[in-house]
């Protein structure tokens, strides 16, 4: 999550403090955090610019969703390569080979619509590496 400068205006600390909240609440350790965050602002007035702040609201919470949706989708597609790697010879085991024939970066480091498609295409080497498998 980004941090703000320390001259930054009202909205931009508000803004920064809903995309906080926001993270928060994608981590399960953490949600406890995020309600306290929540409790603590709701008692705060809004400042002028209020209705413009609640639509900006929307769209940051959205930001920081996908965020942490992306953390934990790498996180356990991690864990997946390294059980693979873990369960044969490292990385130029068969099973690693036939779900990631790349190698991990190449389905970890593509972003926007080409990380979308390296999941795709991951997500199918594994169905047919099954099917191979007889599992």
């Amino acid at each position: 999550m980004k941090k703000y400068d320390s001259k930054s205006s009202s909205p931009a600390r508000i803004i920064c403090g809903i995309e906080v909240d926001a993270g928060l609440r994608g981590i399960a350790a953490t949600i406890p955090l995020a309600d306290d965050f929540a409790r603590r602002r709701a008692t705060r007035r809004g400042p002028p610019g209020a209705a413009r702040l609640a639509c900006l609201a929307v769209v940051v919470r959205t930001r920081a969703t996908v965020r942490i949706s992306e953390f934990h989708a790498e996180h356990e597609i991690r864990s997946f390569a390294r059980i693979l790697q873990a369960s044969e010879d490292g990385r130029r085991g068969t099973a690693t080979m036939a779900v990631f024939p790349g190698g991990l970066n190449a389905v970890l480091i593509p972003r926007r619509a080409g990380q979308s498609r390296e999941l795709r295409l991951l997500i199918e080497r594994c169905g047919s590496a099954c099917r191979r498998a007889g599992t």
